[in-house]
This record gives structure tokens, sequence and C-alpha cells, in this order.
């Protein structure tokens, strides 16, 4: 799959080609097909935590919430935070998922 692939570049340390893989696998992979497009956002989301720069997530961020479901996008955001033990950015990404899930209509057990 692509992540795996993209996984097998980092383990190699190469991040911008792990990246173009992701990237080129957000063109390919159906938009009808969610659940694969949002491993992938994540994925991304990963590597820009890890690897890139605040600028960097915020734009995959800005990208994912854009392209995929907006709550469990920044669901999944604020669990890599959490994670990394960034507790602020974590809180600040739930806060903004229970934003995004308010506008949605009643608010998922999964926000809470």
């Amino acid at each position: 799959t692509w992540t795996a692939y993209a996984r097998l570049l980092l383990a190699e340390d190469d991040a911008t080609g792990a990246r173009a893989v992701l990237e080129r696998g957000l063109r390919t992979v159906d938009y009808r097909l969610e659940a694969p497009r949002l491993e992938l956002w994540v994925a991304l989301l990963a590597l820009e935590r890890d690897r890139g720069d605040d600028a960097s997530l915020a734009a995959a961020a800005r990208r994912a919430t854009a392209n995929a479901d907006p709550t469990a996008v920044l669901l999944r955001l604020g669990a890599l935070h959490d994670d990394a033990k960034d507790f602020s950015a974590a809180d600040a990404a739930y806060r903004r998922a229970e934003k995004r899930a308010k506008h949605q209509g009643p608010t998922p057990a999964e926000v809470w």
C-alpha cells in the first residue's frame, strides 16, 4: 500500500520520497474511498509532524480538513499530538474538532 511504501522510504531516511509517495497516493485513490484516503492524510500529517515544520503541518492539516471528513482528521491529528506529548497542540486540535462537529450537527460521541 501507499503508506507501507512511505514507511519504507522513511526507514531509509527519505522524507521527500515518502511525501511524494503519499501525495501520489492521494491523487490516485478514488475520492469515494474515504477510509483509505483518511489513512493517507493521517500518514501525511504524521510525516509533517515528525519531519516537517509547523507551517508544513498547518498546510497539510488545512488540506486534509478540506478534502476529508474534518472531524475525523482533527481527531487523528489530536491523537498524533498526544503521542508526541505535545498536549497544548492536541488540546487545540480537539477543540477545533469539537467546533467542526457542532457545525455538522449533533456532536458525535468520539469527540467527547
